[in-house]
């Protein structure tokens, strides 16, 4: 019966030991006491459209977009139409067009420009991609 209650004793102050080291070795109090900061937070996804933003007066063909699709201009205001997104792209305006104001036809890549005199909402779009509307408001 001794030899019981000694093991018993034995494996108690084993288990103790036990719960000692794992609490001295998880770093919950002591230490040295330098507490790391918090990664840094990623970095936010770039805007749609590739990470660029268009000048003011222009509009941007993106891929398979306009940006911005609705552009509001003061009277007499000249607006470039810009394709750098490397497909091509046209613009065609809705009836009624605004005076002094054509199509543009295809463009690859570069700029064309526009001067919306008259005051309107002149709505347009490519006609090589279905979807790809925009508008200019002229108030």
């Amino acid at each position: 019966m001794r030899k019981l209650r000694v093991l018993g004793l034995i494996l108690s102050f084993s288990a103790a030991l036990s719960v000692s080291a794992a609490v001295s070795c998880s770093g919950g109090g002591g230490g040295n006491g330098i507490v790391n900061p918090p990664p840094p937070p990623p970095p936010p996804p770039p805007p749609p459209g590739g990470g660029t933003t268009c000048a003011a007066n222009t509009v941007c063909m993106r891929a398979a977009s306009f940006d911005p699709a609705d552009l509001s201009v003061s009277r007499g205001a000249t607006v470039a139409f810009e394709n750098n997104s490397g497909v091509t792209h046209d613009v065609v305006f809705d009836a009624p067009i605004s005076p002094g104001v054509t199509n543009i036809g295809t463009i690859t890549s570069g700029s064309v420009a526009r001067t919306f005199s008259t005051a309107g909402n002149w709505n347009f779009h490519c006609t090589l991609h279905g979807g790809m509307n925009g508008r200019i408001v002229v108030p």
